[in-house]
């Protein structure tokens, strides 16, 4: 029998709390410390969820030293990704899963990749839509040609690009594999902007996507108020077309071949397209962990997909401060190129 996953949680706000609670729901997770430099905050989720036994930190590196857990989960600001991976390189944990976006600068996004690839400790990111039911079911059904070979796609987003395209861009990867982009180039409206995580946000965004494969794409970030839902995918098949929100909702469809079975996905409630997504992305890493470490480093939310997803995103930046299509890989740039944008206007 595998032993239980000794788990670190690093951030006891609301995203820490949810991801508490999913683990909770597998007993294959031990909680044995959390950590936050509110030491309320901590106390109380502990409390919270009856952890009697968890360690409480204010210190990550402190926790980290003392304990080496094997398992680390980040659910701190996107600023602190890098020095958190950091120190979970340096006292070898050997799985870090993170809150996403992947980073809020390139730079260190180019860091995180790099020791994501030379180092012992493998790293996550929660892209935990792919674990709705009704997404699952998706791809069965794209898998099995329900709209034919799909050549257009347009991407919604309903706040900025980097705290909720990350999740719109992998949506789409999870349903057709991982299509590498080729080229972007986009336009945005500063009115309306936030700073969300303390993270600049545009007001509204919108743009082109185009796939290697030949696949284009538009992407809209702030202007999704006439779609059923303001996040999610629009598919154009070759036989069809669906309209998905983030969660696999069916909203409208067509079909040459197989009509009953859209009609079917559509009938789902909101309930039943979600599912308890967070718990079921869990649940999954724990049987990856439990199947070797092969299975583990190619898990779906391995940091891969994030990556290539704040990849995007940056570039798409990149092109409305340049004023230029952005070809990818993504060169020559190491901040946000929003903040740019804001600060020269």
């Amino acid at each position: 029998m595998n032993p239980k996953i000794q788990t670190a949680l690093i951030g006891c706000g609301r995203r820490g709390r949810l991801h508490t609670a999913g683990m909770l729901q597998d007993t294959r997770y031990d909680i044995v410390a959390v950590c936050d430099i509110d030491l309320d905050a901590a106390k109380k989720l502990t409390a919270d969820f009856g952890l009697d036994n968890a360690k409480i930190y204010t210190s990550y590196d402190r926790m980290l030293d003392e304990l080496r857990p094997e398992l680390v989960v980040q659910a701190l600001w996107p600023q602190h990704r890098l020095a958190v991976y950091k120190s979970c390189v340096k006292y070898g944990v050997k799985h870090m899963v993170s809150e996403k976006p992947f980073a809020d600068n390139f730079g260190d996004a180019r860091e995180i990749r790099r020791l994501a690839l030379e180092s012992d400790c493998r790293l996550s990111y929660t892209h935990q839509r792919r674990f709705s039911p009704a997404n699952r079911k998706v791809r069965e059904l794209l898998a099995a040609g329900a709209i034919g070979d799909v050549t257009r796609v347009d991407l919604y987003a309903y706040r900025h690009l980097l705290d909720c395209g990350t999740h719109t861009l992998d949506q789409l990867w999870s349903y057709l594999g991982d299509i590498p982009v080729s080229r972007v180039y986009g336009s945005l409206e500063l009115e309306g902007s936030v700073k969300w995580f303390d993270v600049p946000g545009e007001g509204s965004f919108a743009g082109t996507v185009i796939y290697e494969n030949g696949l284009y794409g538009s992407i809209f970030a702030g202007l999704g108020e006439k779609r059923p839902e303001q996040s999610g995918v629009t598919l154009y098949g070759t036989k069809g077309y669906m309209e998905l929100g983030w969660e696999g909702r069916l909203y409208s469809y067509a079909s040459l071949d197989m009509r009953s079975e859209l009609a079917g996905l559509a009938s789902w409630s909101d309930g039943e397209c979600c599912g308890d997504n967070i718990a079921l992305m869990w649940r999954y890493l724990a049987d990856c962990r439990n199947s070797g470490d092969d299975v583990l480093d190619n898990n779906e939310i391995n940091w891969r997909h994030a990556y290539n997803a704040v990849e995007v995103i940056f570039a798409l930046y990149e092109s409305v401060r340049t004023s230029s299509s952005i070809t990818l890989p993504l060169e020559g740039v190491d901040g946000n190129p929003l903040k740019d944008i804001i600060a020269r206007k």
